[in-house]
């Protein structure tokens, strides 16, 4: 159990370096806008877990440009 919640602590690791970048933090903020419109266009369960895998898979992507960057 303990490699596994050791897992969490090196991808929040990632992350955190990632979020240090321009350009991640630039998609966080279109990702917050993003989100706030979807609130206020009230979309349904579906609507919204296709906005979740969209904003997941760019910021995943980022973080595996930052990841490619620093090698």
């Amino acid at each position: 159990m303990g490699a596994f919640l050791r897992s969490f602590a090196f991808a929040a690791r990632g992350i955190a370096i990632a979020a240090r970048g321009r350009n991640f933090r630039v998609q966080l903020g279109f990702a917050a806008a993003a989100v706030l419109l979807s609130a206020l266009l009230g979309l349904d369960a579906g609507e919204w877990a296709l906005v979740a895998v969209c904003i997941g898979t760019v910021l995943g992507l980022e973080c595996m440009n930052t990841a490619l960057e620093s090698l």
